[in-house]
């Protein structure tokens, strides 16, 4: 009904009952060796109940009294700064925003903290909000500024140091600052684009475990411009009158007209025979006739449709009729045989052996061949006509 079991085990003293038992040997634990120790044997000094050095314990009573250690020597804090003071001046250093500086660079963040002071005090625009990117890594506070337009831009920042950063167009610039409020104004270098300026506090990120970058975007104004072109007055787009001089060609000279020949009057004659015969139409005649030929005729018929009366034709035979024709002076041309009638105009005057003189046709300016006339066209004007 019962099992037995024998346990086998030892006692050890707690670290209270050993600690009780070093300190009533007079001993005290000390932390650099990790050890119990007699202090009268180490060198130890008890200051409020606690072992240490002699060296800590004195530096411990100075603080206690108000004092600070500056170069090896216990003062006070305003003699302090004031040794300070004289060791910065003395190598060349100026306090500026409570910064031992270098006269150029306190020169330098003067003229950031004039320039933001100006900008605020005149027409600008606000600056933009100030965005956040997560940065797990990063043990400082630091600003991106980028820019968004094609020219140059100055960000200046006025706080617990003040800075100018110059961005190129398009691209991107960053820097490490000192947490704080500061005072921002970004001027472009082109007067078209506007001035931004406002203020923003920049937190210390060291600290954090997720720390940001803060991230400054310039893209100056798209909508101004359009803006301008809206409040503006539209141009006058009205065109000048321009009045064209006008411009007399020369009268291009007439050429003068070549005589036909005896071969091209002998042609004409051909042709007007075929046609009395019946072997070509008027117009296939025409078509053929000689140029020269056609174009004294055509001149000669513009003349008597200007003048309003036809000269006489040659005689033809046959009887004698008169002619219908105007007053135009007689030629002689005549064939033998008996009068005949002239259309067209034609010429009037008496024939070698015709009977009478040839009858003048109506006073049109056209002189279309008849089969009964003669083949013969009229020659060309003498000198004296």
């Amino acid at each position: 009904m019962f099992n037995v079991e024998k346990v086998h085990f030892t006692l050890e003293p707690s670290p209270e009952i050993v600690a009780q038992q070093k300190r009533a040997q007079g001993l005290v634990f000390w932390p650099p060796d990790g050890t119990w120790v007699n202090p009268v044997e180490k060198g130890l000094a008890q200051h409020n109940g606690e072992w240490m050095t002699p060296q800590e314990k004195f530096a411990r009573e100075q603080k206690e009294a108000g004092l600070v250690e500056y170069q090896g020597r216990w003062v006070r804090p305003e003699e302090r700064d004031q040794l300070v003071a004289e060791a910065q001046k003395a190598a060349g250093y100026v306090l500026y925003k409570n910064q031992w500086i270098r006269a150029e660079d306190q020169a330098k963040q003067a003229e950031v903290d004039r320039m933001v002071s100006e900008c605020s005090t005149t027409k600008t625009m606000s600056l933009p909000a100030i965005g956040t990117m997560p940065r797990p890594m990063a043990t400082k506070t630091e600003i991106k500024v980028s820019n968004g337009t094609r020219s140059a831009i100055r960000a200046y920042f006025s706080g617990p140091v003040s800075f100018e950063m110059l961005v190129e167009g398009f691209s991107l610039e960053s820097r490490e600052m000192i947490p704080g409020l500061y005072r921002i104004a970004i001027v472009p270098e082109m007067p078209d684009l506007p001035t931004q300026t406002g203020e923003a506090t920049f937190e210390d990120v060291g600290a954090k475990q997720l720390a940001v970058v803060y991230s400054l975007d310039y893209q100056g104004d798209p909508g101004g411009l359009l803006r301008k072109i809206q409040s503006e007055k539209p141009p006058d787009l009205q065109l000048p009158t321009i009045t064209i001089p006008e411009v007399k060609l020369p009268e291009a000279p007439e050429e003068e007209e070549a005589a036909p020949t005896e071969e091209e009057q002998a042609l004409a004659r051909e042709l007007m025979s075929r046609v009395r015969a019946g072997e070509l139409t008027m117009e296939e005649a025409q078509k053929q006739m000689p140029k020269s030929v056609a174009k004294q005729l055509g001149r000669r018929q513009a003349e008597r449709k200007a003048g309003g009366e036809g000269a006489g034709g040659p005689g033809v035979e046959g009887g004698p009729g008169p002619g219908a024709g105007g007053r135009g002076r007689p030629q002689e041309g005549g064939a033998p045989g008996g009068p005949g009638r002239g259309e067209g105009g034609a010429r009037r005057g008496p024939g070698p052996e015709g009977a009478g003189p040839g009858a003048g046709g109506a006073g049109t300016g056209q002189e279309p061949p008849n089969p009964e006339a003669s083949p013969e066209p009229a020659p060309a004007a003498t000198p004296e006509e």
